[in-house]
């Protein structure tokens, strides 16, 4: 059985669909197919800048402790998703923005409101903030605060 997450879903969540029935504003379609296994969260939008998803890691639907989990390290993925009116076959280009290697959990993606060419990425699992340059693709920490970090024994998911 071939496991892939289609963007479908979510391209036309972020499309907009009647609150009545759920019917899709825009027809449906399949756009890309990430590779087996990936798993898709969050999505950040800005005017200026394509449309971005952030890759996690696969079997997050089971109960897991916050303080325990862990990745693979360089398994955690930026792409963007950029629409362009120019592309005939309505095929997006999709591209590898950055790789978060000394992520953990990155469980919050938003664009940057006073600068749109950054996007944040929270990481509770080492209480900081990843920031990612659009243009450019280089990542770094911009916040770091014991505070922040996840309490031991937070459990989150299904339990």
């Amino acid at each position: 059985m071939r496991h892939s997450v289609r963007i479908t879903t979510i391209v036309s969540a972020t499309s907009g669909v009647h609150a009545t029935g759920l019917t899709p504003i825009l027809p449906i379609r399949n756009v890309y197919a990430y590779p087996k296994n990936a798993f898709i969260d969050n999505i950040a939008a800005s005017p200026r800048s394509p449309r971005t998803l952030l890759t996690l890691l696969a079997g997050i639907w089971r109960s897991w402790d916050i303080q325990t989990i862990s990745t693979q390290p360089g398994s955690l993925t930026v792409r963007t998703v950029k629409f362009t009116a120019a592309q005939q076959d309505n095929n997006p280009t999709v591209k590898q923005l950055a790789t978060v290697t000394n992520s953990i959990m990155l469980n919050g993606i938003a664009v940057d409101p006073i600068k749109p060419g950054l996007l944040m990425l929270a990481d509770s699992s080492v209480g900081a903030v990843w920031c990612i340059d659009l243009a450019s693709g280089a990542v770094k920490i911009v916040l770091s605060d014991p505070p922040v970090l996840a309490s031991t024994g937070t459990v989150t998911g299904d339990y």
